[in-house]
Formats: C-alpha cells, structure tokens, sequence
C-alpha cells in the first residue's frame, strides 16, 4: 500500500524560499553593499584630503625657506662686518614703503604690525646693499625677485600676507643719490605662496656685550635695539579649505598655537610653522 505521506514531505522540501524570505535577503545585501561603498567613499575622501593637506604643507616649506635665505641676506654682503654707520651713512632715515618703519643708520631689519584691517599678524621689513663683486671677489646678494642687487644700490624687501597669500615687495634707493629721500617702489608684489592666513614674528634681544640672543619677543618691546637686531624667529600660519570638504557656512574653526598666544582660526585645516632665521650679514 502506497504512503501519501511520503510525496507530502518530498513536494515540501522542493518548494525553495519564499518571497518573504528573498525579500528579506535583498534587503540585507543592499544594506551591506550600501555600507561598504560608504566605507570606501570615506576612506577615499580621506586620502584625498590628507594627500591635499600634505602637498599644502610641502609647498608652504619651499616657499618658507625662500623666505628665510632671503631675511637672511639682509644688511651689508661684504666680510668682515664693516662699521654700519659707514655703511649706511649716506641713507637718509625715512619709509621704505607708505605705512613702513623709518630705518636708522647701520639698521638692517625691522618689524611691524600689520595695517591692514582685519588681518593679524606682522609685516617684515630689510635691505641689502650691493658693492662692486668684481673688485671684493664676492657674489651679488638676490633678491626676492631673483635679481642681483648691484653696487652701491640698497633694495628694501617687505614680505606680508593679503588675502591668503605671502607676498614680497621690493623697493630701490641709490646711495649718495641726494634727490631721492625715499627708496622708489618696483612692480608688483611677488607671490612667495599662497593659503597663508599671517605671518608673525618675535625678535631676539641682543646682549650689547656679547652679542648671543638672550630671548625672543614680541616687535613692539621697548627693550628691542633695532640696529643690533641678528635674529628673528617667524612663525607662518598655514590654512586650506579644502575642495572636497564643505565648511558648512564657515563654521568649522580651528585652533592654533602661534608663540604661546591661542588663535582661532575658521577654516578646515590649519597648522603653525616656525623657524629662527639668523641675519647672516650681521657679523658683530
């Protein structure tokens, strides 16, 4: 006798998934597909922008080391230092630039704040003099528009930040030249780099006696004898609102350290870096 049941169990087994339980699987394998594209979205994005912050960075040296070789050459290129007041004597004292500092006899450098409105941080001022290469043997200070600086010629650099950008200005006086009192303003500014937000300086106090560096501060310290200054140690805040990141309305704010003085900064990215630039042509 045949068992009925027999076929029962067998047509049971054969009948597959139901369309409850394909559903409930589609469902579970979008959710996981969905998941793992969002995973490699966000690691994606975060290579990119930790790619892009970096070559920020790189660029920011270069051009920051740009700036120190170029502060560095600042004064008289001629060796053994020469009694500045000879060197400088036919200058007369007055701004290199419209806002810029009055320099005195023997002064190479000089630091101030920046005028412009709404924008922190200092404006750095020095000058070069040439001398005949031919007949001391010696190469010509440059520039930082890449120009050799010619003898008996002083050359005023003005390094500042506008609008998110480093920028060099150069302006020209001839020594013994009595018609020209203030040095003649050239071109345009040379852009040194960009995604800058401010430059900021402190300058070294220098022992009248053994002329070492006994400690930096701030450029309007009333202990600070510009003539003697050597050394300064600047401090550039970079930033980068990156392209692949929304700042959502400039709310997004960052918090940097620029010598010991906490800034604020709205922006997605931002770092601080320094370095101690030594007036090499201030040989005492």
């Amino acid at each position: 006798m045949i068992n009925p049941n027999k076929f029962k169990k067998h047509t049971l087994s054969n009948q597959g998934f139901t369309l409850v339980e394909l559903l409930i699987s589609l469902l579970l394998g979008i959710m996981v597909t969905v998941i793992m594209l969002t995973m490699l979205a966000a690691g994606w994005h975060t290579y990119k922008t930790s790619n892009e912050y970096s070559n920020t960075n790189s660029i920011v040296r270069s051009a920051f080391n740009f700036l120190r070789i170029n502060i560095s050459q600042a004064g008289f290129q001629k060796e053994p230092w020469v009694d500045p007041l000879l060197v400088f004597e036919t200058i007369a004292a007055g701004d290199a630039f419209t806002d810029g500092p009055a320099f005195e006899p023997g002064q190479i450098a000089a630091v101030i704040a920046d005028p412009a409105t709404g924008q922190d941080g200092h404006r750095i001022y020095v000058r070069k003099e040439g001398i005949n290469t031919a007949n001391d043997n010696v190469e010509s200070l440059i520039d930082c528009r890449g120009g050799a600086i010619v003898n008996n010629t002083i050359v005023y650099e003005v390094y500042y930040v506008s609008d998110d950008e480093l920028l060099c200005d150069t302006a020209i006086s001839v020594i013994g030249d009595a018609s020209q009192t203030d040095p003649t303003e050239t071109d345009d500014p040379v852009v040194i780099s960009d995604n800058i937000d401010s430059i900021n300086v402190r300058v070294g106090l220098t022992d009248t006696t053994t002329k070492a560096v006994t400690g930096y501060v701030a450029p309007n310290n009333a202990g600070i004898n510009w003539v003697d200054v050597n050394s300064m140690q600047i401090a550039l805040v970079v930033t980068n609102d990156s392209s692949l990141v929304s700042i959502d309305g400039g709310t997004d704010q960052v918090t940097v350290d620029v010598f010991g003085d906490n800034r604020i900064i709205t922006t997605e990215y931002a770092t601080v870096l320094t370095q101690t630039v030594t007036l090499k042509n201030r040989s005492f």
